[in-house]
């Protein structure tokens, strides 16, 4: 073998090494529902349970009294805070590779704002009653590095590489 070949035959591996290891380091691993319940209603089509709901349920509601701490599952960062009058307070976060998670209904958020980064276990907000709503729980929602919401409950105990 020249020396050429040799060189770029040891470039293509380290390029290999360093690709598997930043995918196995950055992307979120064994995925779970960040706060325990009852799941009131799961993802998908569905009858507005209150007039302005939607019926188009893209997440997870998990029923919870108000005020309990929601901890983040993974590191990541903030993406934004804000109100609607359907989902009252909400939070988006991104986690490393890209997965988004989502929550609303919330009474506060946690003491990260837009642009911060938090580790796993930071509390990131609190589940509270918060825009249309029948009952007191956290809207839970799960977004591919695509851009497609995805039922969370697929990916329990699951990998997300």
């Amino acid at each position: 073998m020249t020396k050429t070949r040799i060189l770029y035959a040891a470039v293509i591996i380290l390029v290999i090494v360093i690709l598997v290891y930043t995918l196995s380091t950055s992307l979120p691993r064994h995925f779970s529902i960040p706060i325990h319940g009852e799941i009131t209603s799961g993802f998908g089509p569905r009858s507005a349970p209150k007039p302005g709901a939607s019926t188009d349920h893209l997440a997870i509601d998990i029923s919870t009294p108000v005020n309990t701490p929601v901890p983040a599952k993974f590191k990541g960062k903030v993406i934004s805070r804000y109100y609607t009058s359907n989902g009252g307070n909400q939070l988006i976060v991104e986690h490393n590779g890209g997965w988004r998670s989502g929550y609303a209904h919330l009474n506060a958020y946690g003491k990260f704002k837009e642009g911060d980064t938090f580790n796993a276990g930071d509390i990131i907000a609190y589940t509270g009653n918060t825009g249309i709503t029948t009952n007191p729980h956290l809207h839970y929602t799960l977004t591919t590095p695509a851009g497609v919401k995805v039922d969370p409950l697929l990916y329990v105990g699951k990998n997300l590489v």
